[in-house]
């Protein structure tokens, strides 16, 4: 009886490793495409803001233990870190020619991230932190422009990071009625505040918990509520739940830009849009009553209240650059797309001049050879 053939098991292959070569019906060869390997530079101080929000180490946003890199739109990039209470959006001009891995993001782990990139940016010297990647690849290389340095860093496609442009309602920039009028702020009117100020808010209530019994003291933080009655010179006033009789003021911040930025208009474009869309509504609405007023008092009434909405419309569009034409804001505008030629018209024959080449035609067509 013959023996049994053992069967040869292929040799393992680690995950990793580069696929082998394939076969085809021809019993021909192919060798795999290598991947490619596709850079861009990064603002060092947007990574480090994001680096800087991510989650720490809680279980419960293990998805949020990294910062996220994608492209938005064909002209910038974004740089986001969340923590599931906290989130920070960076924006950043990208090349002409974007990295393929920008369009379905990258995910870079938090931990050593800053440490690595604060290195890079003091050796270097440099503002920006190079990023090379290959699509598919489960590693990302961190280093300056003239690669002095290189880091190896872990990554991996976005998967679970939220759609953090959910966030951004209308509620945080107007407070409308449900007929569409303003209650206790106006829309799209920011409030300043020198960044030490604010700091030194901070502080305070770290001073103040500190002295606080520990069950008496707050997870996330001692709670602190501002006074702002929506003046422009008219002081902060901040206390500080959980220590009675503590208050702080600031002095008021005068404000000398009031257009946003491009960038920052698409990036809370969400809220821009309901915002525009609700305040239109009011004024359709208040068109359609004037069309259908059996007066003119009534009609003259219906008329002022549309054109209310449509006054808070064109205020909120001064300030919130359209999107669609950016001609105003901070940033750099969009070169004007050159207009295509106008192709001139076919000339147009006479009577006599299309009887002339009927006859030639003919004629041709008769002719012997």
């Amino acid at each position: 009886m013959p023996a049994k053939k053992t069967k040869t098991r292929k040799p393992s292959r680690a995950l990793t490793a580069a696929k082998p070569p394939t076969k085809t019906g021809n019993g021909k060869v192919t060798e795999p495409k290598p991947a490619v390997v596709e850079s861009m530079l990064v603002p060092v101080a947007l990574l480090m803001a994001a680096e800087s929000i991510a989650s720490k180490a809680d279980p419960e946003h293990s998805g949020l233990h990294g910062v996220m890199l994608h492209q938005k739109d064909n002209g910038a990039g974004r740089i986001v870190g969340s923590d599931g209470k906290r989130l920070f959006i960076g924006s950043f001009p990208m090349p002409a020619k974007a990295p393929s891995w920008m369009k379905t993001g990258i995910v870079l782990p938090r931990e050593d991230l800053k440490a690595r990139v604060n290195m890079i940016a003091k050796v270097a010297d440099s503002a920006s932190v190079l990023i090379k990647h290959a699509k598919g690849d489960p590693s990302a290389y961190l280093s300056d422009a003239g690669e002095t340095m290189l880091f190896r860093v872990p990554s991996g496609e976005v998967t679970k990071f939220p759609d953090y442009e959910n966030v951004f309602g209308i509620g945080s920039f107007a407070d409308m009625t449900e007929d569409g009028e303003m209650q206790a702020k106006r829309e799209w009117e920011p409030v300043g505040f020198n960044s030490r100020h604010l700091k030194h808010v901070g502080d305070v209530a770290k001073i103040l918990e500190a002295a606080m019994p520990k069950d008496k003291r707050e997870e996330n933080g001692m709670t602190i509520r501002v006074f702002d009655n929506g003046e422009s010179n008219a002081p902060r006033v901040f206390d500080f739940i959980g220590w009675p009789g503590a208050v702080l003021v600031i002095a008021a911040v005068q404000l000398t830009q009031a257009v946003l930025p491009l960038s920052t208009s698409k990036i809370l474009a969400p809220a821009v849009k309901l915002t525009l869309a609700a305040l239109r509504a009011h004024a359709t609405r208040w068109l359609d009553a004037a069309g259908k007023a059996t007066t003119e008092e009534d009609k003259a009434a219906c008329m002022a209240k549309a054109d209310g909405f449509q006054k808070r419309v064109a205020a909120i569009l001064a300030v919130t650059p359209d999107l669609a034409v950016p001609q105003l804001g901070t940033d750099k505008p969009e070169a004007e797309k050159p207009e295509k030629p106008v192709t001139p018209p076919a000339a147009v024959l006479t009577k006599a001049e299309k009887a002339a080449a009927t006859r030639k035609r003919r004629q041709a067509g008769a002719t012997v050879h």
